[in-house]
């Protein structure tokens, strides 16, 4: 029992699963994680869960299908550095160039084009280079081994991907065939009346969860 005691709290040789003096809530989101992790990894091996591979959620999923039902592939989705840059919700029915990509490139390197200049009452440098980086899911393929198993599956640099291993973006490269099939029909084209109505759409779908989060923070 004492030396169990020894590897949770470690000694002056090594350092334990949760160390001492380690404050409460670090204690809580760190250190009984990983005590979990390392008591069940003896008793069993850890699972490897990717909802992304999920079809079922995915088609289950009301936004995502709304989303899959407005996005054109040929205007929203380009390839790029070996994977594809999909446009974000709020950018749907926006055409990707070389000259977008171009600025997204600089805004992750901290900078605007030579001859741009921001304006007093303008937008912060910041906001301007969070909002040509953040308009593009880059979307790549991989291949891992599960179970002595090879699994082709999409993953996404955002946000979402990363906490959810799931995102909108990824689902709909990874289920792309499989919604064709089932008559789950994505867009073709729109012809250029149709999209100016398409990105108004998506602009009050925007304003309409906005409204709901406002109301849903003073509802206290």
């Amino acid at each position: 029992m004492e030396r169990h005691n020894l590897e949770i709290k470690g000694t002056a040789d090594f350092s334990g699963l949760v160390p001492n003096r380690m404050d409460m809530l670090t204690c809580l989101t760190q250190g009984f994680v990983k005590l979990v992790f390392e008591g069940s990894k003896k008793h069993c091996c850890p699972e490897w869960g990717l909802p992304v591979l999920d079809y079922d959620r995915t088609a289950n999923d009301d936004a995502f299908m709304k989303f899959q039902s407005l996005l054109d592939p040929k205007m929203d989705v380009k390839e790029y550095d070996g994977g594809w840059l999909i446009n974000d919700l709020h950018y749907l029915a926006v055409p990707i160039t070389e000259d977008d990509i171009e600025k997204m490139k600089m805004a992750l390197e901290g900078r605007l084009e030579d001859n741009a200049s921001l304006q007093d009452g303008q937008q912060d440098l910041r906001d301007v280079l969070l909002a040509r980086t953040e308009r593009f899911h880059h979307v790549k393929q991989s291949i891992s081994l599960v179970s002595n198993q090879k699994i082709t599956y999409y993953h996404c640099n955002c946000r979402r991907y990363y906490y959810h291993r799931w995102c909108y973006q990824s689902a709909y490269m990874q289920h792309k065939e499989k919604l064709k099939l089932l008559g789950q029909t994505i867009h073709k084209s729109p012809e250029k009346n149709s999209k100016a109505a398409r990105q108004r759409q998506v602009i009050a779908d925007a304003m309409d969860a906005a409204r709901e989060r406002i109301k849903g923070a003073t509802s206290y």
